[in-house]
């Protein structure tokens, strides 16, 4: 039982790190970025070693050399999940014109990512690139929310997932969330502002 529990936990660390990978969108493998996080951790520890530091300094050391790389791409992937979030309502008011166009959903997806920017083309250009291997839309979508750790643009794909469930205007309901997600961003910036002083004090 301890080892299945050992093994359980070994997988969700290391699905942790590579969730973390994809949403900072770094050219590094899960093994690497653990080499990289033990090695930076060694690192740090044997310059306290040779500082002369006590034992303690050196597991501080130790502890701080290791959390530089993750809290480096935690930064990462924060600073790139807020960008598509920014993009977020303009994505969505970009697809329903290309509904009300006559263009079909994969169309409108396939125009945001011939004329949108980084990172909103990029991770919608993986959801083409899925379906054309053969993954519903709907299951290519939900991982890219997933991946991407938006909350928002999870709320998105639950609506439109439920709408092409029911039936409807794709294009009316595009536009509602998008208005919905920019005052959802305006008020947690509000929020953010107000909260401001106490926060730093």
């Amino acid at each position: 039982f301890r080892a299945t529990e050992q093994a359980f936990g070994h997988r969700r660390i290391w699905h942790k790190l590579q969730r973390k990978l994809e949403r900072a969108d770094l050219p590094l493998r899960t093994v690497e970025f653990a080499y990289l996080i033990v090695g930076c951790a060694f690192v740090v520890a044997f310059f306290a070693a040779v500082s002369g530091r006590s034992s303690v300094g050196i597991l501080i050391a130790l502890a701080i050399g290791g959390a530089i790389p993750y809290l480096f791409v935690s930064f990462k992937a924060k600073r790139r999940m807020n960008a598509f979030e920014d993009q977020l309502p303009d994505l969505l008011v970009t697809l329903a014109a290309s509904l009300k166009a006559g263009h079909s959903f994969k169309q409108g997806i396939q125009t945001v990512v011939d004329e949108g920017q980084e990172p909103a083309s990029k991770e919608l250009g993986r959801v083409i690139t899925d379906t054309r291997l053969g993954r519903p839309m709907d299951e290519a979508l939900a991982e890219t929310a997933e991946r991407i750790g938006s909350k928002n643009f999870a709320f998105v794909i639950t609506a439109v997932t439920i709408q092409r469930q029911v039936g409807g205007s794709l294009a009316g309901l595009f536009d509602m969330v998008a208005d919905t997600v920019r005052q959802r961003q305006q008020f947690a910036r509000k929020i953010k502002g107000l909260t401001a002083m106490g926060r730093a004090s």
